[in-house]
């Protein structure tokens, strides 16, 4: 979500002339991109060290819905970076310089991506 608004915000400024400033938009991507940066280091500070353990007076509907909501954060983010990986390898098949060995090669890397992309965002929908 903040990515997207930060995309979308950076494209407005090629609407911008050169000559003027827009201290505001250029201001609110820094913001944006400050946020996305901090939400990043705390994923991995948790990756890095366990999680803190469940009180056990919650209730589990409550854990279940968290669980959920984890695996469903998990497989947005395998999705995108299987994405990148996708538009990575189409951008190497593209190159005429590339020789016939790697062109197969990675169109078998694009076809297991794809295929991998197709059953995770199958796994999300489900959750």
């Amino acid at each position: 979500r903040l990515r997207r608004e930060q995309a979308e915000l950076s494209n407005l400024l090629h609407k911008v002339p050169a000559e003027q400033e827009c201290p505001e938009l250029t201001s609110r991507i820094l913001d944006l991109h400050q946020q996305i940066e901090q939400i990043w280091t705390q994923k991995k500070f948790l990756e890095r060290n366990e999680p803190l353990p469940v009180v056990a007076s919650a209730p589990k509907l409550q854990t279940n819905n968290l669980g959920a909501l984890q695996s469903k954060a998990e497989l947005t983010v395998k999705i995108q970076k299987l994405r990148e990986k996708r538009s990575k390898l189409k951008i190497k098949l593209d190159n005429p310089k590339a020789g016939i060995a790697s062109k197969s090669k990675w169109e078998i890397e694009l076809a297991q991506v794809e295929a991998a992309i197709e059953e995770s965002t199958q796994a999300r929908a489900l959750l």
